[in-house]
């Protein structure tokens, strides 16, 4: 059936009036509505995002492997270069010690703990803890979008899977047309009822889920919910 709405003229009111009317189309419409936007769209939505999680998972890693690697070169000329100033600051303290002779032992002895304690001295890691912060949230992404394309992969199957059923099995329907003139239950009319119940509210269940999956993992998301319900209750 083909549902329409269109003009007609109602010879009580004498007047033209907008209606609506079903439209026998030999379940043309019907069969349509199951394969493409019900099966198609849905396969190419679901490959696409699968897709997309596989390239956005892939160049994250081979940018959290390039920063470890950069991280560890800069390190390593970090501390080359340190050494050679201790180097050249040891040297220096040597050669300050060997022309002043007529320096009292307790200054010289002052001096070399000074220098060892300059030589202890362990850099800084901010840079290990920012490569770390940067991984964190990376990875924090990668689960929240791995979140959000499983439970669109899950609440869509339902939907798929019965659509695509109706296309095998006449009988898995609400109803039957028999002869063009009446319409009959169907054999499968309660299975088929249970199954679109399910597969609206896995469609409902989507919608909902997401939400809570960007106010845990979106901390721009999460503040801006809390400013509109502030608002809200102020109202």
């Amino acid at each position: 059936m083909t549902k329409r709405i269109v003009r007609e003229f109602d010879p009580i009111s004498n007047t033209t009036q907008v209606v609506y009317r079903e439209l026998d189309d030999g379940g043309l419409a019907e069969k349509l509505n199951d394969i493409m936007n019900r099966n198609i769209l849905n396969w190419a939505s679901i490959v696409i995002v699968i897709a997309c999680l596989v390239v956005m998972v892939t160049k994250l890693r081979a940018s959290v492997r390039f920063r470890s690697s950069a991280g560890a070169n800069h390190s390593a000329e970090t501390h080359t270069g340190t050494s050679d100033v201790h180097l050249n600051y040891a040297q220096a303290i040597s050669s300050e010690q060997d022309r002043e002779k007529q320096t009292s032992e307790s200054e010289t002895s002052g001096q070399t703990s000074k220098t060892k304690t300059f030589k202890g001295k362990k850099l800084p890691s901010s840079e290990k803890e920012k490569q770390g912060m940067i991984s964190s949230k990376e990875a924090q992404v990668v689960r929240a979008v791995v979140l959000v394309a499983a439970v669109f992969v899950t609440c869509q199957t339902p939907l798929m899977a019965y659509t695509l059923a109706r296309r095998f099995e006449s009988q898995f329907d609400n109803k039957e047309e028999e002869d063009g003139k009446f319409m009959k239950w169907s054999k499968y009319v309660f299975l088929f009822g249970l199954i679109t119940n399910i597969a609206s509210f896995f469609t409902l269940l989507n919608a909902s889920v997401n939400i809570l999956i960007h106010y845990n993992f979106n901390s721009r998301y999460r503040e801006t919910i809390k400013t509109l319900w502030k608002c809200h209750s102020l109202m």
